[in-house]
């Protein structure tokens, strides 16, 4: 494994998302409260991105052709292109206004999961979007919902909820796609900063990005610390494993808090880690 790279400058506020197209081999990810979908084609070095009128919270690719965007309240298709998008459902009850989305991710049958994030503390749902635009509240009671992936045996679904610093597994049924007997499988200490995002390798190990943190910790599929790798930032947000290869983990940052008196030049950019086991190919939306 080697060092740390700087990839792009492109100094989010909130870089989220990260998220792989193994089509035309683009990176892409969201700078959440800007409401920026940004992509990285990494072969020419292209930078592009497409401002919208709400926030984006996650992204997923739709196998159809286009995007699926979680924005504060809503699912939404775009295109890929044009700042426009067709909402696809609106789940959230009218008198929950503060209840917004967060991150999310598409499992192995193409269905999209997505956590929410309330005012009120530990009330928000994970719910899941299927391929025929149907809503399903899977589980709740959560605080900031983060990082969501399957082991590559696809018997186990990964999720994070931050503030309580868990990292939680549940026994996933790709069939069906229920989940259940949920249960902790890392408790991060304060020290170590808050969980955030989090991708899965093709070994079965899970990379979770550290808010406040200054790093990204690699867990053994048994939930021990396999590794730790440090980064110039405090607020690493998520990872997602890109190339032709899948053997570079992209890694998304935010800005510093406003009261952070460390100097923090690259904050908010984009690295890149060459590692040596590839990750898993990204899920598409079926709907």
């Amino acid at each position: 494994m080697t060092a740390v790279e700087h990839v792009l400058p492109v100094k989010c506020r909130l870089g989220e998302g990260p998220l792989w197209s193994a089509r035309d081999q683009q990176l892409y990810w969201v700078d959440a409260f800007a409401g920026i979908v940004h992509s990285y084609h990494p072969a020419s070095g292209a930078h592009q991105s497409t401002v919208f009128d709400d926030w984006v919270t996650c992204i997923a690719i739709r196998k159809s052709g286009g995007f699926v965007l979680a924005m504060r309240r809503k699912l939404a298709y775009w295109d890929g292109s044009s700042a426009g998008v067709e909402t696809l459902a609106e789940p959230f009850p009218a008198d929950k206004p503060e209840m917004r989305f967060n991150d999310g991710a598409v499992d192995p049958a193409g269905r999209f999961w997505i956590g929410g994030v309330t005012a009120n503390e530990y009330a928000a749902p994970l719910l899941r979007f299927d391929a025929d635009h149907s809503v399903h509240e899977m589980d709740s009671g959560f605080s900031v919902s983060n990082g969501i992936a399957w082991s590559p045996d696809r018997k186990t679904m990964l999720f994070t909820d931050s503030p309580p610093r868990k990292i939680y597994a549940y026994q996933y049924d790709l069939a069906s796609g229920a989940i259940s007997g949920r249960r902790v499988f890392a408790d991060v200490p304060t020290s170590l900063g808050v969980p955030d995002g989090l991708t899965i390798d093709s070994a079965g190990y899970v990379w979770s990005a550290h808010w406040d943190g200054w790093r990204l910790t690699r867990y053994a599929p048994d939930g021990s610390i396999d590794r730790v790798v440090p980064l110039p930032v405090a607020r690493v947000t998520s990872c997602i494993f890109g190339g032709p290869n899948l053997t570079e983990l992209y890694i998304t940052s935010a800005a510093p808090a406003e009261n952070d008196s460390m100097p923090q030049p690259y904050a908010g950019n984009l690295f890149r880690l060459q590692v040596d086991v590839p990750g898993q190919p990204e899920p598409e939306f079926a709907g």
